[in-house]
């Protein structure tokens, strides 16, 4: 229906508005869209907050080792690597700086783990009725946080891919039912699809996604029927980081799909239009 990748680049990056306005009407027949506010009555609010921390002077020299590392790399080894090795490459010091994001030197109390921490005291100081959900990507630093809640003496659930799935409820039902529980470290992975926890009222993204439709499916979990509370959501990064970039990133990624994927409207945004769609159609 779209044609061959090269024909959709030539028809798509010379785009105008008539040019978006016929891919809307090509995929129109193939997609219904139902948002929760059309389907749900009085489902209450969810905030979304970006909270930031900057890395401290240590943490700052150690993380532009890493990002030096990389470009070095690539421009020395440019015409010797090939396609496939400089994307694994890229990946793994790409994994590696967001890391360094989550756990900074991996002693102690990185600047992260420190925000975290004095958000999860905001929170819990605010309502004892609060209970809070906190995910991340990278099983490690579920434990790494597991740590610093066992210091402070917050109790808490935990839930990887690991638990079966007998384990898995009796995890959310114990979380769900006993008020002394406050967190529940979730792995992203763990917590896409299939669990229902309306108990907890607060979600914290410890770090960011590149799809953000990824990290709004694990928010669900919290924000869906049967919620009665208000629903507040934090993604934690640390600033001048890639972490910085994901975001930037994922808000290009809903502006895009707000403009072709939507309702009943046609100003769409020409210029953000043609800036995405050369993502899927170049090797980076």
């Amino acid at each position: 229906m779209l044609g061959t990748k090269k024909n959709f680049a030539k028809k798509f990056n010379s785009v105008n508005s008539n040019s978006i306005w016929t891919l809307k009407e090509i995929i129109k027949p193939f997609y219904i869209r139902r948002e929760k506010r059309d389907v749900l009555d009085n489902l209450p609010k969810k905030r979304i907050n970006i909270v930031s921390t900057k890395f401290n002077d240590e943490e700052r020299e150690k993380y532009e080792i890493l990002r030096k590392e990389a470009i070095s790399y690539i421009i020395n080894n440019e015409s010797k690597l090939s396609t496939f090795e400089k994307n694994a490459y890229m990946f793994k010091k790409l994994t590696e700086m967001r890391m360094f994001c989550c756990r900074g030197n991996n002693s102690g109390e990185s600047s992260k783990l420190k925000l975290c921490m004095e958000l999860i005291d905001e929170i819990l100081d605010n309502d004892k009725n609060n209970k809070i959900i906190i995910f991340s990507q990278f099983t490690t630093v579920l434990d790494y946080i597991s740590s610093a809640l066992t210091k402070k003496e917050i109790k808490f659930e935990i839930l990887t891919g690991n638990d079966k799935v007998n384990q898995r409820q009796e995890k959310i039902k114990k979380y769900s039912e006993d008020d002394k529980i406050k967190i529940f470290l979730i792995s992203l992975k763990a917590g896409g699809v299939g669990l229902n926890i309306t108990a907890a009222n607060n979600v914290i993204h410890y770090d960011p996604w590149w799809n953000v439709a990824v990290e709004n499916q694990a928010t669900d979990r919290s924000y869906r029927l049967g919620q009665k509370r208000d629903v507040n959501v934090y993604k934690l990064i640390v600033e001048d980081t890639i972490e910085e970039k994901i975001i930037s990133l994922q808000n290009e990624k809903i502006d895009l799909f707000n403009n072709v994927i939507s309702k009943g409207n046609n100003n769409l945004d020409i210029d953000l239009f043609k800036k995405i769609i050369n993502y899927p159609l170049k090797s980076k």
